[in-house]
């Protein structure tokens, strides 16, 4: 009898502990279960990516529609000279020769360029668009006629229907015409009809080419345009200048060149130019298309100060992070401390933390940015402490998810903030929160031994 007890003592001692594979099942199947919500809580933020562009979009059109009517982006060139000749080339479609209408250009000798542009922000409904209006001063000299350089006849061309352009890239933007003074003659630009191969748009006149042929002739004009965003002059004399000056306190300078010298001034920016011809591939003179000068423009684009549908896109890219070391911290809760959270609190949590967004998206529209953002940050951290001091009952558990998920989006904020050091400060917070999380993992029982 003894025996048998014995026996059965030993198998009872070396059967396995159900209760502990049962534990050892719970805890893979808990840590499976969590990653599965956090890929799923990815689903609704794709709806928050698409919301983002689409308001983005019907940001676009606004704009649009408000530029259509006042006046887009301007791009403005001259004056330059076009002189008319014929030529003669075969129809791609009939193989049959036909004379054509072509042009040589000549540009300036030396151009200067000065704005002076006064902006405006116009709403359409909570949407923003900046517009400007600017006084455009123009003056230089073209050199005596030189034909050298041309691979043309000089019989060929027909100086009596010689005429000026001004190149601009929206004519709906000019508020009046544009008289220009060329020597001793006062002419009237109009809206140009003529596709010259420089410029499709732009106004011209015919001129006396007369006096060009023997000496330098100077010109000067000023004018006002309208327009949004940007102002671009090109460069296309021996020597051009420019100077934009304004009290908008957020340019970009973009195009091909770069300021020479550029300063804030108390109020606004004022920024300058000076490019000879060997910083570009545009000679004083050629034929037809031979030259597209549309890629040398240079100048200041008026922004404003903050996009926030861009920020706000910045902003979803780090979301998997907020959410997966959000729940992070609630696992090491259950495990350390001992507290169990129901994976239906998770979802709850989750769609919190996916609603930050949309939050964050619609209070932008109306408020600054880095406002929107501590808001729905705030609001988003209260609710779901709030919600867990209601869960676990204890006030510390509950300060430290406020703490810690105001770290989070203060950590997620900086880096949208800083574009050029993001990359190395969202690696330092990773290396920083990997160390915090293997020094709190290192106490979790993973075998579940106890």
């Amino acid at each position: 009898m003894d025996t048998q007890n014995d026996v059965s003592q030993s198998n009872e001692y070396n059967k396995p502990n159900s209760k502990t594979i049962f534990e050892k099942a719970a805890l893979g199947f808990k840590m499976f279960l969590i990653g599965f919500i956090v890929l799923l809580l990815l689903i609704p933020m794709l709806f928050i990516g698409n919301l983002i562009t689409e308001r983005q979009s019907r940001k676009d059109e606004v704009v649009a529609d408000i530029t259509e009517k006042w006046g887009s982006n301007q791009q403005i060139v001259g004056p330059y000279i076009s002189v008319p000749y014929k030529d003669t080339e075969i129809n791609p479609n009939t193989n049959v020769s036909q004379t054509v209408i072509k042009y040589a250009h000549f540009m300036p000798e030396n151009l200067s360029y000065e704005a002076e542009p006064i902006t405006e922000i116009r709403k359409r409904g909570i949407f923003e668009v900046i517009l400007y209006r600017s006084e455009i001063k123009i003056k230089g000299d073209f050199p005596a006629l030189d034909l050298s350089k041309l691979d043309i006849d000089p019989a060929r061309l027909d100086f009596e229907n010689a005429f000026l352009n001004v190149g601009i890239s929206d004519i709906k933007g000019l508020s009046d015409f544009i008289k220009i003074d060329l020597g001793n003659q006062k002419i009237t630009l109009e809206p140009n009809t003529k596709n010259t191969g420089i410029f499709e748009n732009g106004v011209s006149k015919k001129i006396n080419y007369t006096q060009l042929k023997t000496q330098p002739i100077s010109f000067k004009t000023a004018f006002i345009i309208k327009g949004a965003g940007e102002l671009q002059f090109i460069p296309i004399a021996k020597q051009t200048k420019a100077n934009i000056k304004s009290a908008w306190s957020s340019p970009s300078f973009n195009g091909e060149f770069l300021p020479d010298a550029k300063e804030k001034v108390k109020k606004g920016f004022n920024a300058s130019w000076s490019i000879p011809l060997t910083q570009r591939m545009i000679p004083m003179s050629w034929l037809n298309n031979q030259i597209d000068i549309k890629g040398y423009g240079f100048g200041v684009d008026l922004l404003l100060p903050v996009n926030n549908y861009s920020t706000a896109d910045r902003t979803v890219k780090y979301a998997i992070l907020i959410i997966g070391l959000t729940f992070l911290v609630f696992f090491f809760i259950e495990n350390i401390k001992g507290r169990r959270i129901h994976p239906l609190q998770y979802i709850l949590v989750g769609f919190s933390l996916v609603l930050f967004y949309a939050l964050l998206v619609s209070f932008s529209e109306h408020i600054d940015f880095n406002l929107a953002y501590l808001i729905a940050s705030l609001m988003t951290t209260a609710l779901i402490s709030l919600y867990l001091l209601g869960v676990l009952k204890e006030n510390k558990l509950a300060g430290f998810i406020f703490g810690t998920l105001g770290l989070l989006y203060g950590f997620i904020f900086v880096l949208v903030q800083l574009e050029d050091f993001a990359l190395l400060m969202g690696s330092l917070g990773l290396f920083i929160i990997l160390a915090v999380v293997m020094y709190f993992s290192r106490k979790i029982d993973w075998y579940q031994k106890k």
